[in-house]
């Protein structure tokens, strides 16, 4: 099958922790090669050094603008014209890719914006799209009455539809009238990797893994942390991986709670950095208050992690279906006191184990590229 993969998630290069979402998409095309179908990615370009795989072609047009678009905000007239411009530049690329060589399909990821460029195309072009929804374009475009019918009129015109969380898959059949199945994302993560030197022998090692949202929680692990007596948090030490807007906020709790000692801040890490922390660390950390399945939940059971996650989206549901770690509440004094309750890592390994074959990247592809009567 010949397939045009339009995201507006795409790393620069393999440790490109700035790409958020579309860390594992890179994973995702090589997978779709490897299962014998070609692939070319189009997405907007960034400014960093590129490192692209060389099994399939990637191609990132100009627009205004360099930063994620889930910094973006339509409310302000700059960022809706960097939006705007995201999707007129795009869909005068796909419209070159697709003169230039035909598609059989083009899988757009997420509905928003590369589901408008997909509709077009199939407008224009008769190429079917299939829609992989990511929590943000729905819950931020999906629930806005000034975007809504944009958003359901992408999904009803997809030939199939996905999303990469269960709950968000009900939310999508619910906003469009048409089927939508779970998707899970996942990234290959090397295993075997040295222990870091900065984990500590005789502490339980955390780690949290994402952006510094409000979203993402890191400012309620902050709280929990410091929620924890002293005495006991000396045998603790978790380590913060990534950036964004709460950075400031997060280094300044840090210091009035002093938490120097059992807090440590290590800035966007690489693919081998967060494998090697997540398969020697203790447990992962996941203190959402909005959450669907973050590709670190995937990454964690294949490393054989521990997770604590917050009872939000579908981590709830999923800790209840895997025996993988410990539910708990958006708050700070839960978050405190699931990792207080967190038992010896042999006590979560078959749920690791089950939850990393459920979510396969291998099986993934093959459900998002099976023929309509074969799924």
């Amino acid at each position: 099958m010949e397939v045009v993969l339009a995201t507006s998630s795409y790393p620069l290069h393999p440790d490109d922790s700035a790409a958020a979402a579309g860390l594992f998409v890179c994973d995702f095309a090589a997978e779709m090669v490897r299962q014998g179908h070609s692939v070319r990615v189009l997405t907007q370009a960034r400014e960093g050094p590129i490192d692209d795989d060389p099994s399939f072609e990637v191609t990132r047009y100009a627009w205004r603008g360099n930063q994620s678009l889930s910094t973006l905000r339509p409310t302000r007239p700059r960022d809706l014209r960097a939006i705007a411009s995201v999707v007129t530049s795009g869909m005068r690329a796909l419209d070159r890719a697709l003169t230039q060589r035909p598609a059989d399909l083009v899988l757009a990821l997420w509905a928003v914006p590369a589901g408008l460029l997909a509709l077009r195309a199939r407008r224009r072009f008769g190429v079917p799209y299939r829609v992989w929804a990511l929590g943000s374009d729905i819950w931020s475009y999906g629930r806005n009455p000034m975007t809504r019918w944009m958003v359901r009129r992408v999904l009803r015109g997809a030939d199939r539809c996905f999303a990469d969380g269960l709950e968000l898959a009900s939310e999508v059949t619910h906003l469009s009238g048409c089927d939508c199945a779970f998707l899970p994302s996942s990234r290959r993560m090397p295993i075997g990797l040295p222990v870091p030197p900065e984990l500590e022998a005789g502490r339980k090692n955390l780690v949290f893994i994402g952006r510094f949202h409000e979203n993402k929680g890191v400012d309620l692990l902050v709280e929990a942390l410091g929620a924890i007596p002293r005495e006991m948090r000396r045998g603790l030490c978790c380590f913060l991986f990534g950036g964004g807007p709460l950075e400031q906020q997060v280094a300044d709790r840090l210091e009035a709670l002093a938490l120097g000692d059992s807090v440590r801040a290590l800035g966007y890490a690489s693919r081998e950095r967060v494998a090697a922390f997540l398969e020697h660390c203790d447990a992962l950390i996941i203190p959402s208050r909005i959450e669907s399945i973050p590709v670190v939940l995937s990454d964690a059971a294949q490393a054989g992690c521990p997770i604590v996650a917050t009872d939000v989206g579908d981590m709830g549901r999923l800790l209840e279906r895997y025996p993988a770690g410990e539910r708990v509440a958006p708050e700070a004094a839960s978050i405190r006191d699931g990792i207080l309750r967190l038992g010896e890592r042999g006590r979560y390994t078959e749920g690791l184990a089950q939850l990393a074959r459920d979510f396969s990247l291998e099986e993934s592809v093959k459900q998002a590229l099976a023929d309509r009567t074969a799924s």
